[in-house]
């Protein structure tokens, strides 16, 4: 039996929040009353997959008054970047050689904050872009002091390696414009296995101020 897999990416524009989203294949999800978070759209090939989108382009816009807003009571938690994450970060850069672009550096506090949102959603039992503990992924970079110029978020549930997570990412619209993107230079990848979607994945492509 296949896994069920789920995805999906995030985009800001400046102060507004642009949902990019198609409502096809909704009526069969059949089964179950429980309510999927907006940003989360499920496409053919028997709903398989999950895609939204969002950009955040320049820290100070979507942060007008300058103030770098306060992390919940934690200090980011610093690790070592896995092995798997350094291999989906080696499977993006390829993706993005393929199409003629400059490989992206590895930010280590990108993956320490992407691990942290993948943590959460499988903790917490939640997959959307928003934390029930620390917000948007914007917040989440703005309180924990990751500033950029230009973000992306791309997130994933389900895939068992980076290179199947990476295939998944680029067959979706909204993700590959997010990997083939020019403006982003650097990258950051979190990933946690367990509960019950089995794996969780989250990429940040940003570039710094």
């Amino acid at each position: 039996m296949k896994r069920k897999y789920r995805l999906f990416a995030v985009l800001f524009l400046s102060l507004g929040m642009i949902l990019s989203a198609c409502t096809q294949n909704q009526a069969n999800q059949g089964g179950g009353n429980q309510e999927l978070p907006q940003n989360i759209v499920y496409q053919p090939e028997n709903n398989q997959q999950a895609t939204g989108r969002h950009i955040w382009r320049t820290y100070d816009e979507a942060n007008p008054g300058g103030q770098a807003g306060e992390a919940p009571n934690e200090e980011l938690q610093r690790g070592p970047v896995k092995l798997v994450e350094r291999a989906a970060v080696e499977w993006t850069n390829r993706e993005r050689q393929r199409n003629g672009l400059q490989p992206l550096r590895l930010n280590e506090k990108a993956c320490d904050i992407a691990r942290l949102k993948s943590q959460d959603m499988r903790d917490k039992q939640y997959f959307s872009y928003t934390s029930p503990t620390y917000g948007t992924p914007l917040e989440m970079m703005r309180n924990f002091h990751l500033q950029f110029r230009i973000a992306a978020g791309n997130h994933a549930a389900g895939p068992e390696t980076a290179e199947e997570v990476v295939r998944q990412w680029m067959e979706s619209p909204e993700h590959r414009s997010h990997i083939v993107n020019p403006e982003f230079t650097e990258i950051g990848v979190g990933y946690v296995d367990g509960g019950i979607l089995g794996s969780y994945w989250t990429q940040l492509l940003i570039d710094p101020r």
